[in-house]
């Protein structure tokens, strides 16, 4: 009976930077954004980032307020579609935490936004399609 090994390489973070900034530049061309402001809360809008595959990868939610008692005032939130974090996960062995951190980096490096909170989202679609009614 013959084994074989799984061969593993150590690559460094700039390396794993690359890889994904390669892969999201090229899955991100010719993409579009969408905007919608929310009717009932005036300053506060949905940005949806669409490829031209028509998959949204990427909302970010503009809060110009919380609901909260203590309101801080302006709040961005940025949600990655499930998919692209399961992407990472699966083809180059890392961790939840680090495709969304990685992800979040290259999405805040690109769009120049500033966001106060990363998830990820399910459904980026049902989402975008609750928001336009």
């Amino acid at each position: 009976m013959v084994y074989e090994m799984k061969k593993q390489y150590l690559i460094t973070r700039e390396q794993l930077d690359m890889v994904i900034d390669n892969y999201l530049k090229e899955k991100m061309e010719g993409a579009y954004v969408t905007t919608i402001n929310n009717p009932y809360a005036k300053e506060t809008k949905l940005n949806a980032f669409i490829n031209p595959d028509d998959e949204v990868l990427f909302i970010l939610f503009e809060w110009s307020g919380s609901w909260d008692d203590d309101d801080e005032g302006p709040k961005n939130e940025l949600q990655i579609n499930k998919k692209l974090v399961d992407f990472f996960m699966t083809h180059l062995s890392i961790r939840k935490h680090k495709a969304i951190d990685i992800i979040s980096d290259w999405f805040q490096d690109t769009y120049n936004y500033d966001f106060d909170d990363v998830g990820v989202g399910d459904s980026l679609r049902g989402i975008l399609s609750g928001w336009s009614k």
